[in-house]
C-alpha cells in the first residue's frame, strides 16, 4: 500500500497557499494537500483529521501561527511542522522553534530551494532556509552558550537517550526509532518525553541543533 502524506497549509493569501500546495506536491510523490486561510479553520481541521505535515504562516487574520503550533504539539506531536514566513528575525524564529516548529523557511527563497528543503524532510534534514540556519548556529555557537550546552545537555544524557536524540534530530518518527533500536513504540515515546523535558525543548529542530552542538551529528 502506498503511503500518502497528508499536508495542511495554513496561509491567508489564497495565491500563496496554492503556490505552497504546488511545491509540496512537487516535493513528495504521494501527497494530499489541504489549504486553509485561518487559524479557526486549521483548528477545526486537526480535530477531524490526522496530518503528517503542516506548513504554517505566522501572521494570520485570527491569530498567530506560532500559537497554533503549540496547540498542534499537544494533539499531534508526530506532525512535522514547518513555519513558512517572511520574517527572518530572532523575535519570530526562536518562539516558533520553542513552540514546536521542526523547520523554518523564508518565502523569498526560490521554488527550487524550498522544494529541496521540503524533500530533505524524508532524509531527516530539518528544512531551514540558509539565513535561518546561520542565525540559529550563530546563537548556539556563542562561546558562553556552547559551554553551557555542553554541561547542561551532554553530561546529563544516558547513552540510550543520546541514541534517541540523534534519531529524533534526523527526523525519524517514533515508530521508525522503535524499529531501529528494537524497542516498543511506547518505550520510545517515554524516552522522547523525558528527553524533551531534560533538554527543555519542544521540537525536532531544537533537537537537531543540540545534537549538532554537542557533536552527535553534523548540521548540513
Amino acid at each position: 500500500m502506498t503511503l500518502v502524506i497528508k499536508a495542511l497549509i495554513i496561509e491567508d493569501h489564497y495565491e500563496t497557499g496554492q503556490w505552497l500546495s504546488a511545491l509540496v506536491s512537487k516535493a513528495f510523490e504521494h501527497v494530499e494537500t489541504h489549504h486553509v486561510l485561518t487559524i479557526t479553520e486549521a483548528d477545526q481541521f486537526i480535530l477531524n483529521n490526522t496530518i503528517n505535515l503542516a506548513l504554517v504562516d505566522i501572521n494570520l487574520p485570527d491569530g498567530s501561527g506560532i500559537d497554533f503550533l503549540a496547540r498542534l504539539q499537544l494533539c499531534s506531536r508526530d506532525t512535522y511542522s514547518v513555519i513558512v514566513t517572511i520574517y527572518d528575525d530572532a523575535d519570530h524564529l526562536f518562539p516558533a522553534i520553542r513552540a514546536g516548529a521542526d523547520g523554518y523557511i523564508l518565502k523569498d527563497q526560490s521554488d527550487e530551494i524550498i522544494t529541496e528543503k521540503l524533500k530533505g524532510i524524508l532524509k531527516g534534514d530539518p528544512p531551514l532556509s540558509p539565513a535561518i540556519a546561520r542565525k540559529m548556529l550563530e546563537y548556539f555557537r556563542s562561546e558562553n552558550q556552547a559551554e553551557h550546552n555542553h554541561h547542561r545537555y551532554k553530561l546529563n544524557l544516558t547513552r540510550r537517550e543520546e541514541e534517541v536524540l540523534v534519531l529524533v534530530a534526523r527526523g525519524l518518527s517514533r515508530r521508525e526509532i522503535a524499529e531501529t533500536l528494537n524497542l516498543s513504540i511506547h518505550t520510545i515515546a517515554r524516552y522522547i518525553k523525558d528527553l524533551y523535558r531534560k533538554l527543555d525543548i519542544n521540537s525536532r529542530a531544537e533537537a537537531a541543533i543540540i545534537a549538532c552542538q554537542v557533536g552527535l551529528i553534523k548540521m548540513q
